[in-house]
Order: structure tokens, then sequence, then C-alpha cells
């Protein structure tokens, strides 16, 4: 059984020189790993303004609710 990573011994066997379009594709990828931070910043500040927004608009929907219930149901004044 061959160990999974290559051991210094078999190390020169295992390499082959990489095409252009190889060389492309890792480039891509550590560049967009070296930005995955800011990435994950502007991630979660978007999720906590979503969360926010939807608090404030739970909020707004509450009050109006119990400010129609209020004026919808006033009962008027009795008149003995």
């Amino acid at each position: 059984m061959q160990p999974f990573l290559p051991t210094d011994e078999n190390l020169a066997d295992d390499v082959r020189p990489l095409s252009v379009e190889e060389r492309i594709r890792l480039v891509r990828t550590e560049t967009f790993f070296g930005h995955a931070v800011g990435n994950m910043v502007g991630i979660l500040l978007g999720g906590a303004i979503f969360a926010v927004t939807a608090w404030l608009s739970l909020l707004g929907m509450w009050l109006g609710a119990g400010l129609t219930d209020r004026l919808v149901d006033k009962v008027p004044p009795s008149g003995n």
C-alpha cells in the first residue's frame, strides 16, 4: 500500500511539468483564496445587514398591527 502523500524518496518520480492551462488554473485558485478573507467579510456584513433589516421590518409590522387594532377596535364612549 502506497502512502497518500509522496515521501522524499518517490517525490521525483511523481513530479511532472505543468501545462499552461494547469498553471493558469493554479494561479486563479491562489488568487481567489488570497481574496477569500475579504469575501468572507462581505458575506458576513451582508448577512448582518439582511438580519437587521428583517428584524426592523418585523418590528414595524408588529407596531403597525397594534396601532391598527387599537384604531379599528376603538370602543365609542358611552353617552350615559
